[in-house]
């Protein structure tokens, strides 16, 4: 469902267009564009779509990507790893969770998390292999995902994987958001 017709022209100020780069982004003359915004006129259907369409493009346009935040050294574990040594690894690099690769493909996840679940349940875990205790895969999402989209899948998530061309070029974590709320 769309918005009030009356939005257009709220939402236009709002992001500081001028009615021509709005009628041009929408593919609409300009004098279309304000005979809508002063009453005068009710678009049509698909006219006030492609209006919308525009107004919400230039609104995510200015939100921030994944390859923005993400950070670009990323650390793996392999399923052949020993917990102990991946433990190191973690304390060394800072962080608290890792994707597990086999053969250039992302094949789970481990965490501190997922290691303490196994430390409480007995026993040494220290010797047994990353393979055996890790957990689901992170999501992935290409490098144009919007902020926004990384907020949902990190309420259910440690870490997101960010890909370009099927190969992992960076991870995104909860911090990495903190860090744009400073």
């Amino acid at each position: 469902m769309l918005p009030e017709i009356g939005e257009i022209k709220r939402r236009r100020m709002r992001l500081g267009l001028k009615q021509l780069e709005l009628a041009r982004a929408s593919n609409v003359s300009q004098s279309l564009v304000a005979k809508i915004e002063s009453g005068k006129l009710n678009p049509s259907y698909e006219i006030a779509k492609r209006i919308f369409a525009a107004l919400d493009h230039h609104e995510r346009g200015e939100e921030k990507k994944a390859k923005d935040i993400m950070a670009e050294k990323l650390i793996f574990a392999r399923k052949t790893d020993t917990v102990k040594d991946i433990t190191t690894t973690m304390k060394k690099h800072g962080i608290s969770q890792l994707p597990v690769l086999d053969k250039n493909a992302i094949i789970g996840s481990i965490s501190e998390k997922a290691i303490m679940d196994h430390i409480g349940n007995g026993g040494d875990v220290s010797s047994l292999s990353v393979g055996k205790i890790m957990e689901e895969p992170f999501p992935t999402v290409g490098e144009s995902a919007p902020v926004s989209m990384l907020k949902s899948l990190l309420t259910h998530s440690q870490a997101v994987v960010v890909m370009k061309n099927s190969r992992p070029e960076g991870i995104i974590t909860k911090s990495d958001l903190l860090k744009m709320a400073r």
